[in-house]
């Protein structure tokens, strides 16, 4: 576990309600966060959160940091990383609206260093088609194939059974490993996860909850799975670890997921789906989007959002299934 001040600082900078702008702000005015025993007492921590927080709000984080720490015997984390430190993700720094501090559980006691790794996000609905997991399951052994991201995507679609081994076989060593980044809700995220276990492919689950109320709990089965086959699976949060899910954290989780990676994978989205969120933020950052397309889809209204997209400018995900 992190040392003392560390583990009070994450805590009490992740105890304060989502303000947009605060991290934007500490890094354009040249400022950083003092990483101590009770924060709370360092005058440069409160003085720039006064800049977005009242006195109330400021007690009620102390508060909620010091009860957690006196009633909590174990904690659901093995690591905590913080915007400023080395093993924080490089291109999740760039976007305009990155977490302070990440609270990290992985499977295998391993340290997550974000920038050992070449990741890909994958994003989808929650109720798809067989052919979308289908493809789910290709792109992800693909994953396992590929030296790093940038030739996956320029050789997707192009690649078939036959030469798989043949990918294997002229693999580099020693290059990064490509990783799926994903949001760990039913539908697309869990069978992206499930497959990247399959085809033990490190994977990196953002939560919309704290990292001790995982959710959905039955899905921790497939986490408890990697543990076992001391596989890398990795679940990350933004929010206090005893915060719960609600409406407003899917979509800050979205933020996270599309700012780890330069390529955004939406797999299947309807017209109104919250996948498109993630797309948003993807446009915003400038990452590039693939969408998955299929002739299956072609009279029926479960991809529309996918088409929207491809219409607009987004590159077509070619996957034989």
């Amino acid at each position: 576990m992190q040392d003392s001040g560390k583990l009070e600082t994450a805590l009490f900078f992740s105890a304060f309600p989502y303000r947009r702008r605060f991290l934007h702000f500490i890094k354009e005015h040249n400022k950083n966060i003092t990483i101590s025993n009770e924060p709370w007492n360092v005058k440069q921590n409160i003085q720039l959160l006064k800049y977005f927080y009242n006195k109330n709000q400021i007690n009620y984080a102390i508060s909620k940091t010091q009860r957690y720490l006196k009633n909590q015997k174990n904690f659901h984390f093995n690591q905590i990383i913080l915007w400023n430190e080395p093993e924080y993700s490089y291109l999740l720094k760039q976007i305009y609206d990155p977490p302070i501090v990440l609270f990290i559980k992985s499977s295998n006691g391993k340290m997550l260093n974000f920038n050992e790794y070449d990741s890909i996000s994958i994003v989808g609905t929650r109720n798809p088609f067989p052919v979308s997991l289908l493809a789910t399951d290709r792109v992800v052994e693909l994953f396992s194939i590929f030296k790093n991201s940038d030739e996956l995507v320029k050789q997707i679609g192009k690649v078939h059974q036959t030469q798989l081994k043949l990918f294997r076989e002229n693999l580099r060593k020693n290059q990064k490993m490509i990783a799926t980044v994903s949001g760990f809700a039913r539908g697309i995220d869990y069978r992206v996860h499930k497959s990247s276990i399959f085809f033990n492919v490190p994977t990196i689950a953002i939560l919309g909850s704290g990292i001790d109320f995982v959710s959905p709990k039955k899905h921790l089965k497939l986490f408890l799975e990697a543990v076992s086959n001391h596989q890398e699976f990795y679940l990350v949060s933004e929010f206090f670890p005893s915060y719960k899910a609600g409406k407003y954290t899917f979509p800050l989780r979205n933020r996270i997921i599309t700012g780890l990676s330069q390529y955004l994978f939406v797999m299947q989205a309807g017209e109104k789906s919250g996948a498109l969120i993630s797309t948003d933020y993807a446009l915003q950052e400038n990452r590039d989007i693939y969408c998955f397309d299929h002739p299956f889809f072609d009279n029926l209204i479960h991809n529309d959002g996918n088409k929207k997209l491809i219409e607009e400018g987004a590159n077509v995900l070619k996957i034989e299934v």
